[in-house]
């Protein structure tokens, strides 16, 4: 059970008392009266019990006709109730994992998580003059699945991971509830582009002012991020601690920041004393962004090179120019988005991270980077030794690590753990 209430700095958190009129409806569609039966085919509950949140179709003996989001117990081999989750009947994730050992889900059960969450988060509301933007709610490693909250300075967007999380989770109550623990100003639900029907909605604002563009505070640096036609939820907050070791390592440097999108590892060079940096991405929107972001933290412009052009076609000519950089960060959109594509988005990674290599002057740094979940740990370091072989390269890990600690993700679950950063010093 948690304490009343949670310190953080000069800051503090209470936990009000209970919402009295809370029911269903707060955080959840109508739940139905009884919840669906699954049993397994095969004995997965070792891995259930690890704390592995998905159970795949597969597993499933048999798949009831029902709702999307409708609740589901899945039982063991022995007919004993092992959890209790969200069901797809159509997804091959079928049932995302809310409670073991249970039959019922309650408010509370909520409500807790997400209070959790934010004491999880304790750090980051201690140091709100210096970074006022995180990841609030990570899905599964937060003991919600499917539920992404983000928080940029007072304004939180929510996504909603996949049909069964849209169907289950009700936006607007989760909304309300923060809103009721925390200083916020807005909240906007956020669609995937698969997600946006006929009408070609973006998202929809469930309060507050509707401001599209936000002003945000990381590590010092000041970013300008819209929350609506953004990328993700309108900006990378997964790569806040390896744009900050960028930074450290970018003083008197010249930087080459490729897919640079609005320039978060640019901003980060060259506040740290870079000597000349320059931002490639394929959107010309972002690119503008990226000089704007550049403008907002004071930095001399001529030091500044926009680039609005596909990072294949700019390597390529890079390369054949014979341009080089003493510090190239290299961090493409994820290449492999399901196990379908990953014979296609291997061959691109490659072929990027071949060339971002040869960009590189001699004794200089490269930093690679994934954010393809169904790439493996073991699989991204093949890769980037590939590319310095193929180039007759070698070098040293400077660093090696994954998404920061409000990204977290299940212990049973090691495949969950999608970012993956590498920082070299190469020696020849």
């Amino acid at each position: 059970m948690l304490s009343n209430f949670c310190i953080f700095g000069h800051y503090f958190y209470l936990f009000r008392a209970r919402i009295p009129d809370m029911s269903n409806e707060n955080f959840f569609h109508q739940l139905q009266s009884k919840p669906l039966i699954l049993e397994m085919s095969r004995d997965i509950s070792k891995h259930i019990k690890r704390g592995h949140p998905w159970v795949f179709s597969d597993v499933i003996r048999h798949r009831p006709k029902a709702a999307e989001g409708s609740l589901a117990i899945l039982k063991d081999r022995n007919e004993e109730n092992l959890a209790l989750g969200i069901y797809s009947p159509t997804s091959n994730m079928t049932l995302r994992i809310l409670k073991l050992f249970s039959t019922k889900l309650n408010p509370t059960d909520v409500s807790d998580k997400l209070d959790q969450a934010i004491c999880l988060r304790a750090p980051f509301f201690a140091n709100l003059e210096k970074t006022n933007s995180f990841r609030l709610v990570h899905g599964e490693g937060d003991g919600l699945p499917g539920l992404i909250i983000d928080l940029y300075h007072q304004t939180l967007v929510i996504k909603l991971d996949g049909a069964m999380a849209q169907a289950f989770w009700n936006p607007m109550g989760i909304a309300l509830y923060l809103k009721s623990k925390l200083h916020l100003k807005q909240a906007y639900l956020k669609f995937r582009s698969s997600d946006s029907k006929a009408e070609n909605k973006k998202g929809e604002f469930l309060f507050g002012p509707i401001d599209h563009e936000i002003l945000i505070k990381e590590n010092n640096q000041i970013f300008s991020v819209d929350i609506v036609d953004g990328s993700k939820t309108g900006f990378f907050l997964d790569q806040r601690d390896h744009r900050q070791l960028v930074g450290n390592y970018a003083n008197n440097k010249t930087v080459l920041n490729i897919f640079g999108y609005t320039g978060g590892f640019s901003i980060y060079a060259g506040t740290h004393g870079a000597a000349q940096v320059s931002t490639v991405d394929i959107s010309a929107q972002a690119i503008l962004v990226s000089e704007k972001n550049w403008e907002l933290n004071g930095l001399e412009k001529s030091k500044h090179e926009p680039i609005a052009l596909d990072a294949f076609v700019f390597a390529e000519n890079a390369k054949k120019e014979k341009r080089q950089w003493d510090l190239v960060v290299v961090d493409p959109p994820s290449f492999i988005p399901s196990e379908k594509t990953m014979t296609q988005g291997l061959d691109a990674y490659l072929r990027m991270f071949k060339l971002a290599t040869a960009l590189v002057k001699e004794h200089g740094q490269i930093a690679f980077a994934s954010c393809s979940a169904h790439l493996s740990v073991e699989a991204f370091n093949e890769l980037c030794q590939d590319a310095l072989s193929s180039q007759k390269r070698r070098g040293a890990v400077i660093r090696f690590s994954g998404q920061p600690a409000d990204h977290p993700y299940p212990f049973g679950a090691p495949e969950m753990r999608y970012l993956k950063f590498l920082l070299l010093q190469l020696t020849n």
